[in-house]
């Protein structure tokens, strides 16, 4: 196999990789907008409910949503009743769905999950594997790769 095929053939399969992503996401931002939520919003209830309580930073760093964004968000969600906050410590404190936000999500979030569950179900167990250990094997040379390209910093 000659360098310049490898190269052509990888070109390609991160052309599709970033379209099949691109397809996702945008699955995820129509079934959030039929919601009436944000994108930022479906991705933080999602974690809240996942993970029941959750700091600012630990909600930026499992959703990937810049802090800015989930300082918005947050406030946006508190101020509809679906987010409530509580201290912790003088420096930190922790994000919980209310009961009416825990309502929202068992309405508009949990049927997403379960189609999660049945897209994933319908695959038999290797290919399940294959999957998640192919993307986690791509993601970590991505991130190698932007890292040593100097694209981001060695944080995440």
């Amino acid at each position: 196999m000659t360098a310049h095929y490898k190269t052509r053939t990888a070109l390609e399969g991160a052309r599709a990789i970033n379209h099949l992503f691109e397809q996702m996401n945008e699955l995820y931002h129509a079934a959030a907008s039929k919601q009436g939520l944000s994108s930022s919003a479906f991705s933080i209830l999602y974690s809240l409910y996942e993970c029941d309580s959750l700091s600012q930073k630990q909600l930026s760093d499992r959703a990937y949503i810049p802090k800015q964004t989930v300082s918005y968000t947050v406030k946006r969600l508190k101020e509809k009743g679906l987010v409530s906050e509580e201290a912790v410590d003088g420096r930190e404190s922790r994000l919980s769905l209310t009961q009416r936000g825990a309502e929202q999500v068992e309405k508009d979030i949990s049927p997403v999950m379960e189609a999660e569950h049945a897209a994933l179900a319908a695959l038999d167990e290797k290919h399940q594997r294959a999957i998640v250990d192919a993307l986690g094997s791509y993601v970590a040379e991505l991130k190698n790769a932007f890292i040593e390209s100097g694209l981001i910093d060695n944080r995440r």
